[in-house]
């Protein structure tokens, strides 16, 4: 429906290296997949063209700040990443921007000795 504006939100994510620059080919299409699919969906919800500019301008803020966040789990190598993909490659997932967060601040159990 607001195919404009989500192919504009669609380039500055790609273009954007610093989201990505620690993930292997395979976890970026990943999370660009995800990041695109949750903007897609709240972008689609608006009325109008006005209420989708303002709304893709939030939700591309707080996918910027998950992507952020997953590309330096990846430099830490922490090992909530592979929760964290497979939970963003479930297809009846709808993880938000938050949800993502939360998953990477949620302590990781330990293995039983």
């Amino acid at each position: 429906m607001h195919n404009a504006i989500l192919q504009s939100v669609a380039e500055q994510l790609m273009e954007d290296e610093r989201l990505r620059s620690h993930l292997d080919d395979d976890e970026a299409k990943i999370v660009l997949d995800w990041a695109m699919a949750w903007l897609g969906a709240q972008v689609n919800a608006a009325a109008d063209a006005p209420a989708a500019a303002q709304i893709a301008s939030a939700e591309l803020a707080r996918v910027r700040d998950a992507l952020k966040a997953m590309n330096v789990a990846a430099k830490e190598s922490s090992a909530a990443m592979p929760q964290i993909l497979a939970a963003l490659c479930d297809a009846q997932s709808k993880s938000s921007p938050a949800q993502v967060l939360a998953m990477l601040n949620a302590p990781v159990p330990r293995a039983n000795r």
